[in-house]
């Protein structure tokens, strides 16, 4: 596929992380994805390249595998990154790519390290954007930010998750509506297995059901926007999307079609649109296809 862009490296002591930096929009927009999501494997797919070039029409958009993912150094599984080193990952490769502020996409687990970044690096962040946000699934405090999960049941799926990793199986689990669509299910299951090994993905999910971040929503003071998939999976609940919002001063939430955990999953038109008119401040002309601009994206950045 022609227009890829090289995929660079960032340090970080010893460790090197890998990001790329697409088109020249006015804007910077740094993605950090979740699990299961390599950066090295998105340009494979159709839909998904069609997707990023989108984002770029638009932005200079930077994307990154985060310690441990991808095409960024391995780490231990007994000293894996906290959430804190995570925003170390993202900054680092913001000073590699000469971004001074940017806005914030973070998608699923991620979006943990993307509230960390706004809230404690506001000088660099121009909003916060979070996609299907998966927050502390296992509270089971009153004051939680998502349905309460029993300890047995959050094991059975961190089980079932290793289990199925990188599977056709596990692939369909993810974007159940789309489970009739080989290519798609062979391109998620490769894509989880460039992201991590199942064991690695097992122990993220067990980390990041153990990270309470509500004390710091309240600081976050940048513009946020939230979208939802309207029939996301039982352990990332719509009520558990609108309960974050009100944490967070100012936040709107947007609710998209369909299901699934995956931002590049179709139907995605209205969620490119969100972030389009979110970004710029200008809606998108009904009915325009932006797909359009791929072959004049700038990708030698």
């Amino acid at each position: 596929m022609n227009g890829i862009p090289p995929t660079k490296f960032a340090r970080l002591g010893n460790d090197r992380i890998a990001y790329q930096v697409v088109g020249d929009g006015p804007v910077d927009l740094l993605w950090v994805s979740g699990i299961g999501d390599a950066l090295d494997a998105r340009w494979e797919y159709g839909p998904y390249a069609s997707f990023l070039r989108r984002l770029a029409s638009f932005s200079r958009l930077i994307m990154m595998d985060r310690r441990g993912m991808g095409a960024s150094d391995p780490v231990p599984l007994d000293a894996l990154p906290n959430w804190e080193e995570f925003v170390d990952d993202a900054l680092v490769v913001l000073d590699a790519a000469g971004s001074e502020r940017t806005v914030l996409l973070g998608s699923n687990d991620a979006g943990l390290t993307a509230i960390l970044f706004a809230a404690t690096r506001p000088e660099r962040t121009r909003s916060l954007i979070l996609f299907n946000a998966t927050i502390n699934v296992s509270a089971v405090d009153d004051d939680s930010l998502i349905s309460p999960i029993p300890v047995e049941a959050l094991e059975a799926l961190v089980a079932s998750l290793e289990e199925h990793w990188g599977t056709e199986e596990g692939a369909a689990l993810g974007v159940p509506k789309q489970a009739h669509d080989p290519v798609m299910v062979r391109f998620h299951a490769k894509n989880m297995r460039m992201s991590c090994s199942p064991r690695q993905a097992g122990a993220y999910m067990r980390q990041n059901s153990a990270v309470d971040i509500g004390d710091v929503l309240s600081s976050i003071t940048v513009p946020t926007l939230m979208i939802h998939r309207q029939e996301g999976p039982s352990y990332v609940p719509i009520e558990s999307a609108r309960r974050l919002a009100d944490r967070i001063a100012g936040a709107r939430l947007v609710l998209v079609p369909a299901n699934g955990l995956n931002i590049y999953a179709k139907p995605y038109a209205q969620i490119l649109d969100h972030i389009e008119a979110f970004v710029t401040g200008i809606a998108p002309e009904a009915g325009t296809n932006r797909a359009l601009v791929r072959s004049t994206v700038n990708t030698s950045t």
